[in-house]
């Protein structure tokens, strides 16, 4: 997504916030440019007053591996959709953006998952 611009991330912060349908909490690392137009997110699984991350690459749905890079506006930012037992990463509230091929075209999304 970032190939041909040089993207400059000098923000890291670690955020709390809750899904969009479950109203659940979770938390996430973010990597963010000065002023916000791109943005890197990674899930953080706690455990008592202990935030971590996954980065076994095991069969599933690997979207705890899963990095999470949004490009647009002030509305567009890293969010988590569950349904069921699944969980969607996305950027933006739009519930609908994360069913079918809906795309909002001011907040571009991309997921990558690093096999290091």
């Amino acid at each position: 997504m970032f190939a041909d611009r040089n993207i400059v991330f000098d923000k890291i912060t670690i955020n709390r916030q809750n899904t969009l349908n479950t109203d659940r909490e979770f938390y996430y690392v973010m990597l963010s440019t000065k002023n916000n137009r791109y943005k890197v997110a990674k899930w953080l699984n706690r455990k008592g007053d202990k935030l971590f991350s996954n980065d076994e690459i095991t069969e599933g749905d690997l979207f705890e591996q899963t990095y999470q890079t949004c490009e647009g506006d002030g509305s567009c930012f890293p969010q988590v959709y569950e349904d069921g037992t699944t969980r969607m990463w996305g950027c933006g509230g739009d519930v609908k953006c994360y069913i079918g091929d809906k795309v909002d075209a001011n907040c571009k999304s991309a997921k990558s998952i690093l096999d290091l």
